[in-house]
C-alpha cells in the first residue's frame, strides 16, 4: 500500500486496493499446458532411505504408461534423429545448406585431431599392469608413511 497516498481515508484506501486486486484477477490465466524440456535432466527427488513400502513396486505395464506420458509432455521427442529425419522440407533458412546432401559439406580437418600417444612411461605401466595384474604405483607392504619407516 506504499502507492496510496496518506491524505487518503481507510474507505478510500482499500477501495483503491479492491480495484488493483481486482483488475489483477481479470488478467490471471492459469497455465494448463505442461511440458518437461529435457526429461534426462530431470530432477528426481529420492525417498528418505529409512521409508520403505515393498508392496508398492509399479508393473512393467505402469512403468511403460509413466514413461509414454513422460515423452507426450517433453519438447525432444526427435533427440536422437538427424534434422533430415524429423523435417520432410528444411524449417529454417540456415537448414537449406547441406539439408539434401548425403555426405558432409566440409571434410574433417586432421589439423585439430590430436589423439592420445603414449611415452616410454605409459607403455611401461600398461605393460606391468598387464603382467602382474596390479599397476606399479600399488604398495605390497601396507600403509605407508610414518607407520611404515619406524623400525620394530
Amino acid at each position: 500500500m506504499a502507492h496510496c497516498s496518506a491524505k487518503l481515508d481507510e474507505v478510500s484506501r482499500n477501495c483503491i486496493l479492491e480495484e488493483a486486486i481486482r483488475r489483477e484477477e481479470r488478467n490471471m490465466r492459469l497455465n494448463s499446458e505442461f511440458t518437461v524440456s529435457d526429461p534426462r535432466k530431470m530432477p528426481i527427488l529420492s525417498e528418505k532411505p529409512n521409508y520403505t513400502t515393498p508392496a508398492s513396486q509399479p508393473t512393467e505395464q505402469q512403468l511403460q504408461a509413466a514413461h509414454d506420458k513422460l515423452m507426450t509432455l517433453t519438447n525432444l521427442k526427435h533427440v536422437e534423429q538427424s534434422p533430415t529425419q524429423v523435417y520432410q522440407l528444411p524449417a529454417t533458412s540456415s537448414m537449406e545448406y547441406g539439408f539434401f546432401s548425403s555426405k558432409q559439406l566440409v571434410e574433417r580437418d586432421n589439423m585439430f585431431q590430436h589423439n592420445k600417444g603414449h611415452c616410454d612411461v605409459t607403455k611401461y605401466a600398461a605393460s606391468y599392469t598387464a603382467m602382474t595384474g596390479v599397476t606399479p604405483f600399488h604398495n605390497l607392504h601396507g600403509a605407508g608413511g610414518a607407520a611404515a619407516t619406524q623400525k620394530k
